[in-house]
């Protein structure tokens, strides 16, 4: 991303949209700040509710945020709400920091914006080169050359930003690295002993977590549940999710077909009653198992 744009800070409020149906840009700015007299608290703002995207270009700032102290430098931005418990500053080393900032009313864009974070978390690595950190920068280019002239362009932009915060942060979600320690870890062994999955009770003990909470941060983390995760196909090389069971086939006249599958099966009520009465075998004693499904 290129930093020689003038600097400034542009504010829009406009007249000729309903507010309850458009999306609403607050502002967009390009700074370079540093000493103390840079921070900002989140409780303690006045014109809220926002939503703040913040993308470095050079220099580092810090985010205090949930406990943690996250510190920003280049081609890295935060997202926070405001208000929120959250505080962001200049560097007390007095280093400069330059920046980029788009400010949002929340008004219809709440959902987007929890699934962002969600996967994000309030700090993200976004490349100089990605359409996201591309999109800021255009559009405080046509900020600054007075091209956002009314409600509608202002409302198309800031939808097409958010459309690529959440490509981005789904992509994100699905690459390991950013997954945290005790996810990735029990991603791994899933990945590595699919054919014998032992019981989420197991793995869930071994992340320290209950089973229902390792669930929900599993899927929270990965896009997937613990059973679904993909996984090697020995057979082919190639990664695959455990497929679900087949549904009748209508095909009419051509009668039974015999298919090799690998069914997961969970331990679910009834379905030791189910199983044998529908496919001829039942529920393996270890939650999975491997069988010929006669599709009527």
């Amino acid at each position: 991303m290129q930093s020689s744009t003038p600097l400034g800070v542009y504010g829009f409020r406009f007249l000729d949209t309903p507010g309850d149906a458009f999306y609403q840009l607050f502002a967009l700015g390009h700074e370079v700040r540093s000493g103390p007299s840079y921070s900002w608290d989140g409780l303690q703002r006045s014109d809220g509710p926002l939503l703040l995207l913040q993308y470095t270009v050079s220099g580092h700032g810090f985010l205090e945020n949930g406990g943690r102290v996250h510190r920003i430098g280049p081609g890295q931005a935060f997202l926070v709400d405001i208000p929120s418990r959250h505080r962001y500053y200049a560097s007390p080393e007095g280093e400069a920091w330059e920046f980029y900032f788009i400010l949002l009313r929340p008004y219809g864009l709440e959902t987007h914006w929890k699934h962002i974070t969600e996967r994000t978390g309030p700090a993200a690595d976004i490349p100089p080169d990605s359409p996201v950190a591309h999109l800021l920068l255009d559009a405080f280019h046509a900020a600054a050359r007075g091209r956002i002239t009314d409600g509608y362009l202002a409302s198309s932009l800031v939808y097409r930003l958010v459309m690529e915060l959440l490509r981005f942060s789904s992509a994100r979600r699905r690459d390991k690295e950013h997954w945290p320690p005790a996810i990735r870890t029990a991603a791994l062994r899933l990945e590595a002993d699919y054919a014998r999955l032992p019981g989420m009770e197991e793995i869930a003990k071994e992340a320290g977590m209950s089973a229902s909470h390792f669930t929900r941060s599993f899927h929270r983390a990965t896009g997937y549940t613990p059973r679904r995760i993909p996984h090697e196909d020995p057979d082919r090389g190639v990664l695959r999710s455990a497929p679900p069971l087949l549904p009748a086939d209508r095909g009419g006249s051509q009668g039974g077909r015999l298919l090799r599958r690998k069914l997961l099966l969970p331990r679910l009520p009834g379905m030791g009653r189910l199983l044998p009465r529908r496919f001829s075998f039942g529920p393996g004693s270890d939650g999975a198992a491997a069988c010929d499904v006669r599709l009527k």
